[in-house]
């Protein structure tokens, strides 16, 4: 299974092997191949209104020479990332994922969070058993409930 290498800011996740992954990543979103699935962990104050984040997460992402990870930023302290691990017939799953939910809201209802701090749910899985882009889909729609279940 993959192997977790925590350098703050950075959180790295090594899938081993390139793989196709599906994501909602700032610097590969969709459909990408990928060794390695990367957090940077950023504050309010690292992502002024006037920042272009994407030229920014670029800039970051080459200064480590990791253009070819998919990456996520992350309000959450990476030092407290999660990390779970199952198998079932064989198969295995390594889920790693950063929590910070003082963000949260609820779908019809705004809330108001200027001075406040926000937050992000990012979660990346590793399966020992390769998807088609369709099984890809599926297995993130899936992943997309479990959080929105375990955030209610």
């Amino acid at each position: 299974m993959g192997h977790v290498t925590l350098q703050r800011p950075w959180i790295e996740f090594d899938l081993g092997a390139d793989m196709q992954v599906l994501n909602w990543a700032v610097n590969r979103p969709g459909f990408a191949t990928a060794r390695r699935i990367l957090w940077r962990e950023v504050r309010n104050r690292d992502l002024p209104p006037e920042l272009e984040v994407e030229e920014w997460f670029a800039s970051e992402l080459s200064a480590r020479g990791s253009q070819d990870a998919v990456a996520f930023l992350t309000s959450r302290d990476v030092r407290h990332y999660c990390e779970a691990m199952a198998e079932v017939e064989g198969i295995s799953a390594h889920a790693v994922a950063t929590v910070g939910l003082s963000n949260a809201e609820r779908v019809g209802s705004r809330v108001d969070y200027s001075g406040r701090n926000w937050g992000t749910i990012n979660v990346a899985l590793h399966l020992s058993e390769g998807l088609s882009q369709t099984g890809l889909i599926e297995a993130m729609s899936i992943a997309v409930q479990a959080r929105t279940a375990a955030v209610m």
